[in-house]
């Protein structure tokens, strides 16, 4: 099980930073630089959700632990928080990018009894139509 997690989350990191978020150098601002690229911190956070560790504080004592050998540098539990926060949009944009890689990304959706759904049908009940707007 662990060879199957450091796989994916090596995969994970190697397309994150190729494709999605490509590391552009350290931004120039106040204070301290990120301990972890915008990928690494993204790949930290897919390895809290996938081993069940809903507390930050927990996870970053855990983290050493379960996966410090793939990141030798970990922040501590404000900067990321910090970090986290400041990458909503880029995680967004990597949880797209991962659902556009599925196959059926792709495909119309189907109802179960071969019809097209259509949500305004439905709501109206009986045939009615209802008209947006």
């Amino acid at each position: 099980m662990k060879t199957d997690l450091y796989a994916l989350l090596t995969a994970l990191y190697v397309h994150l930073d190729d494709h999605v978020m490509p590391s552009r150098g350290r931004p120039r601002g106040r204070g301290r630089p990120p301990v972890l690229t915008p990928a690494e911190a993204v790949v930290v956070a897919v390895a809290q959700v996938l081993l069940r560790c809903d507390d930050e504080r927990r996870w970053m004592r855990m983290a050493a632990g379960r996966i410090g050998h793939l990141f030798p540098r970990l922040p501590s539990q404000s900067q990321y928080n910090r970090q986290l926060r400041d990458l909503g949009p880029s995680m967004s944009a990597a949880a797209l990018w991962l659902a556009r890689q599925i196959p059926t990304w792709h495909a119309r959706a189907v109802a179960t009894d071969g019809r097209y759904p259509d949500p305004l049908r439905r709501l109206a009940g009986d045939g009615q139509q209802i008209t947006p707007g």
